[in-house]
């Protein structure tokens, strides 16, 4: 093709793109008309997506026409995703006369015969480059020593409570890239797999692609058709040059509660440089990624942490029947249980008689976690004096709790033995909150919170009384920390 003719080209691409939700949706119309069962195929694929994908692979291949050839791993990396997923040999010859008819469709009297001639010969080049590639990367694969696994799909592993609290697509994270302009992809960059190696690469190639053709040993239990997640990657730097999630890997997010840097590697393409980490590496990390539920994968969050315990439980329970003490710890528990529930507060754990809750766990939840957290505490301890009624009545006795309150970031996952793992939050924060806590009987006080939980509350909206410095275990420098008071039975001092 001669310089000229290559212009011609670009100039009705750019015509083309500038109508590219016609173009794609004219693309699948032809598509059907010319092999009608394909419209089974796409019976749940987002064509809008999916179109703009195939006129950005287009649009690549167009931009390096004057070397067709170096753009063979690209191209076959496409032709190897739409093998793996049912896309017979002839039905590339029929997607090239389909984005033909598209694009006279759609251009009409500007997408002229001498035009067509130059796009037909262009295109067949790219659907040839992709069926070679792809067929040769499937004919490698199943070489490998490898055996893919028969993997379930994606499902509700999540347990009920804790979905209450992270409903499916809540998470914090989004997508927040758009999608690259053409012009600008460079046509070769390098990937950086920490901890492996650098690998060349071309735009439009999938992660886990550019991995094996480096020879990295990157595990990809379901042959990379998007139905596992041991090919998970993180991003560690060039995210905005990864393209948005597709469908099958978006569902699979879903299911696993992935934040936006956590990828599949055999689902997510890349059109620039990145730095890129693996994060299964042997059998023990593959049984894991493929028995985790959701929420498996650990994650930064900004949540408030409240511990509340029990002052002088032991001697409680060295005083009485076991089966007092189990029946009064069980009425403690479902009246502050109900308190933390009323404010959005995930219960993540007993300790004995204490227990740990997180605020924040939904960011689409329109209060501020340290405002739910306090609301609870000051609650909490209303509810104890009902519980402290009972007690009374019943065991001559009454319950006394201390209550810490800390804001800032963990980070939440499920953690433990395979057979009995939990959801938790891990990190600094819970150690402060926790500390808090036994720091709430040194200073003769029920409830103490953090500078940062006070920072974060609206002015007036709730009664402070002391202002403390506490020296918390493991903290060089004495922490200020400020006595929350509960009205009406102590005095009051505004905000």
């Amino acid at each position: 093709m001669t310089p000229a003719q290559l212009q011609q080209v670009r100039r009705s691409f750019d015509l083309i793109e500038a109508q590219s939700d016609q173009v794609a949706e004219k693309f699948y119309e032809n598509l059907f008309d010319l092999a009608p069962e394909l419209r089974k195929q796409f019976s749940s694929v987002d064509m809008e997506t999916q179109g703009n994908m195939v006129l950005q692979a287009v649009g690549i291949a167009v931009n390096g026409l004057e070397d067709l050839e170096a753009l063979r791993s690209p191209l076959a990396s496409l032709g190897y995703r739409h093998i793996v997923y049912g896309v017979k040999q002839e039905y590339f010859e029929v997607a090239v006369e389909a984005l033909i008819a598209a694009f006279r469709d759609s251009l009409g009297g500007r997408f002229s015969r001498d035009i067509e001639d130059l796009w037909r010969p262009t295109l067949t080049s790219v659907a040839t480059l992709m069926t070679e590639g792809g067929l040769a990367i499937r004919k490698s694969r199943r070489g490998a020593s490898l055996e893919f696994r028969g993997v379930a799909e994606p499902g509700g592993t999540q347990d009920a409570y804790l979905a209450r609290f992270m409903p499916e697509g809540a998470e914090a994270e989004t997508e927040a890239h758009a999608e690259p302009v053409v012009g600008s992809v460079p046509k070769a960059f390098t990937v950086e797999f920490v901890g492996d190696k650098t690998a060349e690469a071309g735009p439009l190639q999938s992660i886990l692609d550019i991995s094996l053709g480096a020879g990295i040993g990157h595990a990809f239990e379901c042959g990379g058709r998007g139905k596992c997640t041991t090919c998970r990657v993180v991003i560690v730097e060039g995210l905005e040059n990864c393209l948005p999630r597709n469908q099958p890997e978006a569902r699979m997010a879903r299911a696993k509660g992935f934040p936006a840097d956590l990828r599949l590697a055999c689902q997510t393409r890349i059109v620039g440089p990145a730095r890129i980490k693996r994060l299964v590496h042997d059998s023990a990390d593959i049984d894991e990624a493929l028995s985790g539920g959701r929420s498996v994968a650990g994650r930064e969050m900004s949540l408030a942490v409240l511990f509340a315990d029990i002052r002088g439980f032991t001697t409680f329970s060295e005083k009485n029947l076991p089966y007092d003490t189990v029946h009064a710890l069980n009425r403690y528990f479902n009246a502050v249980g109900e308190t933390l529930d009323e404010h959005s507060g995930y219960i993540d754990k007993y300790m004995g008689d204490g227990i740990m809750a997180l605020f924040g766990l939904n960011p689409n939840r329109s209060e501020h976690p340290c405002v739910d957290a306090v609301a609870a505490a000051v609650a909490m301890l209303s509810r104890l004096r009902e519980v402290n009624a009972y007690m009374s009545d019943h065991l001559a006795q009454k319950f006394e709790i201390g209550i810490g309150i800390h804001y800032g970031t963990v980070v939440v996952g499920e953690v433990g033995f395979r057979l009995k793992r939990q959801f938790t939050a891990i990190g600094d924060t819970v150690n402060i909150a926790a500390r808090l806590e036994s720091e709430t009987k040194n200073h003769a006080t029920s409830i103490l919170v953090s500078e940062h939980v006070r920072s974060a509350l609206p002015a007036g909206q709730f009664q402070f009384g002391k202002s403390v410095e506490v020296a918390l275990r493991g903290k060089s420098r004495r922490q200020l920390a400020h006595e929350v008071l509960t009205p009406p039975e102590q005095g009051a001092e505004s905000c």
